[in-house]
């Protein structure tokens, strides 16, 4: 039984007193050869729950239904549930659709949505 064909991955790894390292670790990698993980997490539940309150808190504010959100954004109305019950995490194409939508620049929603994760109080 022959092996599969696996294409030659390769990291680099970088050090703040040495020059990048080309390293490669295409021997590693048995289940998808196209991506290697670094340790990142992917979810971040904290996150995603403060996203989800932000999002209900300026939907309400801004007198909008899940469905009318919904429709605003050419999202689905089960979808936008999702984002606020914290079962879903949005793009970043979803988040600009959302903060255009419900009037707020998106660097302020993210502020809003950082300042929840930490406990902070929302502004007035």
């Amino acid at each position: 039984m022959s092996q599969p064909f696996l294409p030659s991955c390769r990291i680099f790894t970088i050090h703040a007193d040495k020059e990048p390292q080309n390293c490669d670790y295409s021997q590693y990698i048995h289940r998808c050869p196209f991506a290697i993980s670094v340790g990142m997490e992917r979810t971040n539940a904290k996150l995603i729950k403060a996203f989800a309150k932000v999002l209900k808190r300026r939907r309400r504010a801004a007198g909008l239904s899940q469905e009318e959100l919904a429709f605003r954004t050419d999202l689905s109305p089960s979808y936008i549930s999702l984002l606020e019950t914290a079962n879903r995490q949005p793009t970043l194409t979803v988040l600009a659709e959302l903060s255009d939508r419900l009037g707020v620049d998106l660097p302020e929603l993210i502020a809003e949505i950082t300042a929840e994760q930490n406990g902070q109080p929302p502004r007035a």
